[in-house]
């Protein structure tokens, strides 16, 4: 092989990774501004803990709240959700939880996949806001409203690092801000 063929060689092997992975991130960021300009908010209907499927068009004109809950959560944590659910229902606030075992496993996976174990946990914790059936937030098997919910935000690393990230939905449906979930939610007094 002649010296100007290994020079081509060699710099198509270190430039190359690097040139795939921009192109990776270019097309992630067009599928992203696609989901964007073709999605809304009420596009969805995600399954509740009864196993009925909601469409989401039906809480058109009222303010969201959508946060993804651990199964092993501090319930101080949860009356804090609860406590919000009761000061604002009146103003038409809803309050969507999807539950999700990434961040803090302390089950195994397949414990929580039965709706009546579901179920039975959101009445003994005592719940006052939508339930949903439990997620993934991100990853390959991403609930696509949370695809949704992460595209809307322009950020480098989209996804979902604690339990209680909210996504505040306005009244015409447009997600207006991203909050992480450690901040917001202190349990100290």
């Amino acid at each position: 092989m002649s010296c100007k063929r290994v020079l081509t060689v060699l710099v198509l092997v270190t430039a190359l990774p690097a040139v795939l992975s921009f192109n990776l991130h270019i097309l992630e960021t067009l599928d992203s501004l696609k989901l964007r300009l073709t999605k809304k908010i009420y596009d969805f209907d995600p399954v509740n803990i009864y196993g009925e499927r909601i469409p989401l068009a039906i809480l058109y004109g009222s303010p969201m709240i959508i946060v993804n809950i651990p199964f092993d959560c501090d319930a101080k944590r949860i009356f804090v959700l609860n406590d919000l659910m009761a000061r604002y229902s009146e103003d038409g606030l809803k309050i969507l939880a999807f539950p999700t075992d990434e961040f803090s496993p302390k089950y195994p996976l397949d414990q929580f996949t039965s709706p009546s174990v579901i179920r039975d946990w959101v009445n003994d914790n005592q719940l006052h806001f939508m339930v949903f059936y439990k997620i993934f937030v991100n990853g390959k098997y991403t609930h696509p409203l949370w695809k949704y919910l992460k595209s809307t935000f322009d950020l480098y690393d989209n996804d979902i690092n604690e339990d209680y990230t909210m996504f505040l939905v306005d009244k015409s449906g447009k997600p207006v801000e991203r909050i992480p979930g450690t901040p917001w939610l202190s349990t100290e007094e």
